[in-house]
C-alpha cells in the first residue's frame, strides 16, 4: 500500500442543511487507510448518514469493509475517523486514490418560526424542519397545557397555515403542538385576540351618543347664544 496518493474531497449533502464537513483527509497505516473529517455544529438534533466512497470504482458504490465514525445517526463533532480496510476493500489496486465522505441529514423535528400572538379570524403560518417525510403532521391547539382539540392535519411538506376561528375563546396561555409520529415539537405561549380590538368598537357608538345629546337636547332656558360680530356690512 506504501506509494499511494491520497486525495480528499467532500460531496454535497443530499439536502441542504447549515453544517458543513471540513478538513477532510487520508493516511495509511499499515493495511489500514484512516479518514478523517469534522463536522461542524448547526441545529440542534441533527444527526447524519455518513457513507466514504473511493475513486478506485469511480465512486459507484460505498465501502463495506469499514467501521468507525460511519453509517446513521452520528452527531456533530472533530476528529471523526473512519478506518478503512484497504486490503480486502480495495485489493491489489495501484496509484492515486481519492475520497469522498457523503452526509445526509436526519433533520430533528423543529419549528423554524413561532407564534407571538394570533386574532381570530386571521391566518397564522407555522414552519418547521425534519421529522419523517411519509408521515403526516398533525396541529393540536392547547390551552393551559391541556388539548383543546386538533387544527389541522397536513403532510409533512413543512408548511401550515391555520385559520384562527371567529369562534375561539380570546385570551393567554395558548400553544400549538405539532405531532409527526413519535415525534412532537410546541410553540411558545401566546395569545388569542379579538380581530377588532374592543376598544375601536366602544369609541364610534361614544361619539353617536355626543352628536344625539347636542342635536337632540335642550338649551337651558336662561342660556343665550352669543350674537355675531357687528362688521359695519348691513346699511
Amino acid at each position: 500500500m506504501k506509494g499511494l496518493l491520497f486525495l480528499g474531497c467532500i460531496l454535497l449533502p443530499l439536502i441542504t442543511f447549515s453544517q458543513k464537513l471540513e478538513n477532510l483527509k487520508a493516511v495509511v497505516q499499515g493495511e489500514k487507510i484512516i479518514v478523517s473529517y469534522d463536522i461542524s455544529q448547526g441545529y440542534d438534533g441533527d444527526k447524519f448518514d455518513i457513507s466514504l466512497y473511493a475513486s478506485h470504482n469511480n465512486f459507484t458504490s460505498s465501502l463495506q469493509r469499514v467501521n468507525g465514525d460511519v453509517g446513521r445517526g452520528l452527531t456533530p463533532g472533530k476528529d471523526k475517523k473512519i478506518e478503512v480496510d484497504a486490503k480486502n476493500e480495495i485489493g491489489n489496486y495501484k496509484g492515486e486514490l481519492s475520497f469522498e465522505v457523503r452526509a445526509e441529514v436526519i433533520a430533528a423535528f423543529a419549528l423554524t418560526n413561532n407564534v407571538s400572538s394570533a386574532k381570530r379570524g386571521k391566518s397564522i403560518a407555522l414552519a418547521w424542519r425534519g421529522g419523517v417525510k411519509n408521515q403526516d403532521v398533525k396541529i393540536e391547539l392547547l390551552r393551559a397545557g391541556v388539548s383543546q382539540g386538533a387544527v389541522g392535519t397536513v403532510g409533512n411538506n413543512g408548511i401550515y397555515q391555520w385559520l384562527v376561528l371567529s369562534n375561539h375563546k380570546t385570551g393567554t396561555d395558548y400553544q400549538l403542538r405539532l405531532v409527526n409520529g413519535k415525534e412532537t415539537v410546541t410553540t411558545g405561549r401566546f395569545a388569542i385576540k379579538h380581530k377588532v380590538p374592543t376598544l375601536l368598537k366602544v369609541l364610534p357608538l361614544v361619539a353617536v351618543a355626543a352628536v344625539v345629546g347636542l342635536v337632540g337636547g335642550s338649551p337651558a332656558k336662561d342660556s343665550k347664544l352669543p350674537l355675531p360680530p357687528d362688521l359695519g356690512l348691513v346699511n
